[in-house]
């Protein structure tokens, strides 16, 4: 060896220095080696039985980094459930719970609670009444 570092097959140049006909796949490949740690997010959400009468099934996957980014995501996906979830100021209406790995994070700012990583994330609807 001449002392020269070995070229890193792994390393993309910069988009702007590709050059070609479009190709999706080097274009993939670019943004999956470029993006920060977070992009891996992915959280396996799961709707209790209220909820599901409202979305097309009872589990869900998402890459949203916060729970209020996963709540906008449903509500977007599934506009029935946006009455159920949040009240007219954007909270977290009073009997929704939201559990991230088993925790309750409704206590404590629950739509900036981070999703980052892998996690599994129930959203619980109370039934109140007497």
């Amino acid at each position: 060896m001449d002392g020269a570092p070995e070229a890193n097959p792994f390393l993309l140049p910069p988009l702007s220095e590709l050059v070609g006909p479009w190709d999706p796949s080097v274009y993939r490949a670019w943004v999956y080696h470029t993006l920060p740690e977070w992009a891996g997010t992915s959280a396996d959400v799961r709707l209790d039985g209220m909820l599901r009468e409202f979305a097309p099934t009872s589990r869900l996957r998402s890459n949203a980094v916060t729970v209020g980014a996963l709540l906008d995501e449903l509500e977007g996906r599934f506009p029935r459930l946006r009455s159920k979830l949040r009240d007219e100021t954007g909270a977290l209406r009073r009997y929704v719970n939201v559990f991230v790995d088993g925790e309750n994070v409704t206590t404590r700012s629950p739509l900036s609670t981070s999703l980052v990583g892998e996690h599994t994330v129930d959203i619980l609807h109370s039934i109140a009444g007497g």
